[in-house]
């Protein structure tokens, strides 16, 4: 099975070549708009923490070996055409199928499902490996805040009987509950009412108008994310669109302050159900002044450097460094009469093309920065980047969750 246009479904999500700057993940990262800045971050993170990985590769393998070995016998099974040589070998072929599924399943250590598939055959083949696939979507969206999504190579869904794709992807029960009661309702439909519904590329907008009240019966503005990622956008804000803008801005800044103070009136639903509980003082609003793309290519080209235990730390410290002045450019001290004045500084910004042009005998391979010569960062900067985003990745619970959800800790 071939999956394409989403990145969340690569089988390996970060590859063995090492990255560069200038690969378009990374300058994807950078154009994120202010709106979804934080929200498309933290799927970034998301998708490269290892129990998020195994589990997208287990379901990689799993929905590959259904589509083109499964799939095909158990159409013709269920259309009562199996031939009789297959028919005497069933047992043998069931066999097959439980020794992969119980093989995967050990080798992605989800050791808990494999009880499941010790009594498997052609009549609860389906049912069991639907399970298998929910749970897992469900521990994603559950544990990692990801919606698992997949694409087929010509686009068809042929996995409806196991997995419903639309399951994690309701945006509003209470939008649904709404037109399901009104829009269902042949006595509702007679009433006069105006509908708006819409969309652009930053929100959608649902509106519905009773024109016998003269007002709106449902109006709610959802934003637009384009990422595979748990929308935690739950709670309501009255707002007065026709009011001036730097007003309606002080109302949702005094909302957002009061939300992150310690003593906030406003409540998360654990927190409502269980008081006991306190809030992760470990809680930070993510940092937009550092460069997350810079950040994620660090922790991408230790990650992958990390796989070869022979390369030593400063070793990669310093090829990350070269990657990223190679990007970025770096600062070459001033000629004296390029200083006019005592506040001028004494640097000048220069690209690594201009770099090259000058310095026509650097080494690439062993490069050496002069005295005069400032890279992109320093290697302590690195080393303290790369510290600081594994925080944000790694683990069973990783800190990108704080920055879209106020976790809480017992």
């Amino acid at each position: 099975m071939k999956i394409k246009d989403n990145p969340m479904l690569e089988r390996t999500i970060i590859g063995s070549e090492l990255p560069k700057r200038s690969d378009d993940e990374y300058i994807r990262i950078e154009q994120f708009k202010k709106y979804e800045y934080t929200h498309c971050a933290t799927y970034e993170f998301a998708r490269r923490n290892d129990y998020v990985e195994h589990i997208l590769n287990l379901l990689y393998e799993l929905f590959a070996y259904y589509e083109q070995i499964i799939l095909p016998l158990l159409t013709k099974y269920e259309k009562a055409i199996i031939t009789d040589d297959i028919l005497e070998s069933k047992t043998d072929v069931e066999n097959i199928y439980k020794d992969f599924f119980i093989g995967l399943l050990n080798h992605y250590d989800k050791k808990c499902f494999v009880v499941d598939f010790e009594n498997l055959t052609f009549e609860n083949i389906k049912d069991k490996v639907s399970y298998l696939v929910h749970t897992l979507a469900k521990e994603l969206y559950d544990k990692y805040y990801i919606i698992y999504q997949y694409t087929t190579e010509d686009g068809n869904n042929k996995f409806c009987d196991i997995y419903n794709l639309s399951e994690y992807l309701e945006r509003d029960k209470t939008l649904r509950e709404y037109i399901e009661t009104k829009y269902g309702n042949e006595m509702y439909l007679k009433k006069d009412n105006k509908l708006n519904y819409d969309a652009n590329k930053y929100f959608t907008i649902f509106q519905d108008v009773d024109i016998d009240k003269n007002g709106f019966s449902f109006s709610t503005i959802y934003p637009n994310f384009n990422t595979a990622l748990r929308d935690f956008t739950d709670t309501k804000i009255a707002l007065n669109l026709s009011l001036p803008k730097d007003e309606i801005v002080d109302y949702i800044e005094k909302i957002k302050n009061d939300y992150d103070s310690k003593n906030s009136i406003i409540k998360t639903p654990i927190q409502i159900l269980e008081e006991n509980l306190e809030e992760d003082v470990s809680y930070e609003n993510i940092d937009k002044s550092v460069k997350w793309a810079d950040n994620l290519f660090i922790y991408d080209y230790y990650r992958i450097c990390n796989l070869n235990p022979d390369k030593r730390e400063y070793k990669i410290i310093q090829e990350i460094q070269l990657e990223l002045t190679k990007f970025h450019g770096l600062k070459v001290k001033k000629d004296l009469d390029e200083i006019k004045n005592r506040k001028d500084t004494k640097y000048k910004q220069i690209s690594w093309d201009d770099y090259i042009k000058d310095n026509s005998e650097t080494n690439e391979t062993n490069i050496y920065f002069e005295k005069d010569e400032k890279p992109y960062l320093s290697t302590k900067a690195i080393a303290n980047k790369y510290k600081i985003i594994k925080n944000y990745i790694e683990g069973d619970n990783p800190k990108y969750k704080t920055l879209i959800d106020k976790v809480l800790s017992k």
